[in-house]
């Protein structure tokens, strides 16, 4: 089993490279016992962003609020700032989205960088059921074609991605099963 610390330095190496990285078993087995039983009885309202596309999240955000103060705590903004060199990150923000199958919920290519202070981006599969299509892309911009795509297999799995000048990513149409429900959130640090 590869140490923690080699484990760092590749997820450190990836993301510098300007790569996404796929975290198995990222959440705690009782955090996401208890995020997923919040969801059962959640409630989700449409949510468009502006030029990227349409989804539904969860309203009001309990298990999005649970994430944030978790991945929010002091050692786990410290490690996160480990990773991606010299960003301070100072909180986390996000909220529980849906895309579902006929929905046409969907996110074209965007970069994150509406918001300044956003300094890496996190997506965690909180879904139990399972879907066809919603796939992941990520593309540098020096390449038109995407060089990174992810669909979310088990529960508690995380995907972080980094944010930056011509890094790009969308989520194509869920096209059965799902919903496919995720956390997709930021950390945050001081703008630029």
């Amino acid at each position: 089993m590869e140490e923690s610390g080699a484990i760092a330095a590749r997820i450190r190496d990836a993301l510098l490279r300007r790569r996404p990285v796929v975290l198995r078993r990222f959440l705690d087995a009782d955090l996401l016992r208890l995020l997923i039983r919040i969801l059962s009885d959640a409630s989700f309202v449409p949510s468009n962003i502006d030029d990227v596309g349409a989804r539904t999240i969860e309203a009001p955000g309990h298990a999005g609020d649970a994430l944030c103060l978790a991945l929010g705590r002091p050692e786990v903004l410290r490690f996160m700032e480990s990773l991606v060199g010299d960003a301070r990150l100072t909180e986390v923000a996000g909220a529980v989205a849906q895309f579902g199958a006929a929905s046409g919920d969907r996110l074209g290519w965007h970069d994150d960088r509406v918001e300044p202070r956003r300094k890496l981006a996190i997506t965690i599969n909180l879904g139990t059921v399972g879907y066809q299509g919603g796939v992941f892309e990520f593309r540098d911009l020096q390449s038109d074609a995407p060089t990174f795509r992810h669909v979310h297999s088990e529960p508690g799995e995380a995907l972080l991605f980094p944010i930056g000048a011509g890094l790009q990513h969308r989520l194509l149409p869920v096209t059965a099963g799902g919903p496919r429900t995720v956390f997709a959130g930021w950390f945050l640090g001081d703008a630029n």
